[in-house]
């Protein structure tokens, strides 16, 4: 092989010459293939252009309108939603709704957004309104543990582990229970408790329903939880996660997420959309008795003889510590608080909780100390007699002074100043919540809601069209507590009871109320 230094320059050069010929022939082609791609992106913009042109008007807006335009029109939208549901619900045509409707519906959306109580009934029920009662009874021949309504039907469970369903024969033209009649029923059907993997096999202690009405779940002595389809009242899972008692369920509003409470101081998260289990809470130091949640992704829960209450919060895997118990003797009516038994949710920031010395208590997110105490809610029992107390031949005089009755169960309306509260005196009392929420007082009605038994739960729901709402009461009764036997009433039937308490229209509350002023 020829060393390159002895070859002669003419050869070199001729190389160098093919080399730059094939570099200026390839750089000729490029631009050919430029242009090609260039007619080929043309003719893709050109389709692009005429796809556009096939759309939609309301794509063609998206995709050139600003960020401004998108807010305003998105706004526009939503107005135009809001005035078809009033329309709906007022009966006018969306033309002829007023500017004041809109703005009243506009403002309830922002302060529900906010999570703050908005909804005024307690003013409108009138204390000489003539109430309606419906007793429900059906199969159950137990204490009833839990009576819930959604929608037209409604849902009873009692001691023994029976599950029933009801249907409302009485609704109006929209699907609601009609106010100007008395509430009829019809059993649709219900559920024995099977036993085996996917049952219950011991009493039933609580009942709640998921939001979109899909499931009916069921908690027991046996610890386990049970889901049942609310079509055809047969279990679908069971789970068993709990090492004790369940003794409260309750799901955040707008979902099926679920919380429960146990004797086994813990509270438990489920998903029902993926039918699994999500966490553990701990922290308290007793049995939890009650637990509550709105829409925040939290939940409250009381301690029983931990006398506490605990708000978690669930993605920031925190918790408030509320503590009972450090009233003075006098704002309690003279008698201690031992336990902490029912909590329920006036709104995001509020909630009131019952003791076994009968205070209700309303607390604030802000404040370690409740923001009002009403002692001696449902009054002191009498004193049981010498012989009863006794196992003498001939007893004494007992010096025993009467004790209070403690509070069983406690419900509010969702961002509303009413809740109702109940004990075995066999009255359910109405309450209003003041308008600052720094205190409460009861409702006094010429009829009281009376149910002659000892009320283990209590639900409330408004019902019919606007301006022409009903207040319904739903109480779950017996003649022993739902979770135990300390007391027992006798002569007295286990059924549930529904109150109608027709409301005064808004209009006429503003009247009424301009008069007394006047």
């Amino acid at each position: 092989m020829s060393d390159p230094f002895f070859t002669r320059p003419e050869h070199r050069k001729r190389k160098a010459r093919n080399a730059a010929q094939k570099k200026s022939t390839a750089s000729k082609k490029k631009p050919q293939n430029e242009s090609r791609d260039e007619d080929l992106a043309s003719i893709s913009s050109e389709s692009d252009i005429e796809r556009e042109q096939y759309d939609p008007d309301e794509e063609n807006e998206d995709a050139h309108e600003n960020a401004a335009e998108k807010r305003l029109r998105i706004a526009k939208d939503y107005l135009d939603q809001i005035k078809n549901e009033i329309g709906e619900d007022v009966g006018f045509n969306a033309e002829d709704v007023d500017r004041e409707l809109l703005s009243e519906r506009l403002q309830e959306d922002v302060l529900e957004k906010q999570g703050k109580m908005y909804l005024n009934y307690a003013d409108r029920v009138e204390p000489s309104i003539q109430h309606t009662c419906t007793q429900l009874r059906g199969r159950h021949s137990k204490p009833l543990v839990g009576l819930i309504m959604k929608e037209e039907f409604i849902y009873s469970a009692d001691k023994s582990g029976l599950v029933q369903k009801w249907k409302i024969l009485n609704e109006d033209s929209e699907g609601g229970v009609d106010s100007s009649s008395k509430l009829k029923l019809r059993p649709v059907r219900f559920s024995i408790p099977q036993g085996g993997d996917r049952d219950h096999v011991a009493e039933i202690t609580c009942l709640t329903i998921s939001n979109d009405g899909r499931w009916v779940v069921t908690g027991g002595l046996d610890h386990r939880i049970v889901v049942r389809d609310s079509e055809t009242l047969t279990a679908q899972h069971c789970w068993k996660h709990h090492r004790d008692v369940i003794l409260a369920l309750a799901f955040r509003k707008g979902t099926n997420e679920m919380f429960s409470a146990s004797a086994d101081r813990s509270i438990k998260v489920w998903s029902l959309d993926s039918m699994s289990y999500v966490e553990t809470l701990f922290g308290h130091q007793d049995i939890v008795y009650d637990v509550d949640a709105f829409s925040q992704e939290r939940c409250i829960t009381v301690g029983g003889r931990d006398r506490s209450s605990r708000l978690w919060k669930i993605v920031e895997e925190s918790q408030l510590v509320f503590r009972s118990g450090g009233n003075s003797i006098k704002m309690t009516g003279g008698y201690m608080e031992g336990s902490v038994d029912c909590v329920t949710m006036v709104d995001e920031n509020h909630f009131i909780t019952g003791s076994d010395n009968g205070v209700i208590a309303l607390w604030s997110l802000q404040r370690k100390k409740p923001v009002y105490t009403y002692p001696l809610a449902h009054g002191l029992d009498t004193p049981l007699a010498p012989e009863r107390h006794s196992a003498e031949k001939t007893p004494s005089e007992s010096s025993t002074p009467p004790q209070p009755r403690w509070i069983t169960c406690l419900r509010a309306l969702p961002y509303a100043n009413l809740f109702v509260s109940g004990s075995w005196d066999g009255t359910i009392r109405l309450w209003k919540i003041a308008d600052g929420l720094r205190s409460f007082e009861p409702v006094e009605l010429e009829r009281p809601l009376a149910t002659k038994s000892i009320i283990n739960s209590l639900s409330l729901s408004i019902q019919g069209r606007k301006g022409h709402e009903q207040l319904l009461v739903l109480a779950a009764c017996g003649r022993e507590f739902r979770y135990g036997r300390w007391k027992n009433i006798r002569n007295v039937p286990n059924v549930g009871y529904i109150f109608q308490i027709p409301l005064q229209s808004a209009s006429a509350l503003q009247t009424s109320n301009g008069t007394a002023s006047a």
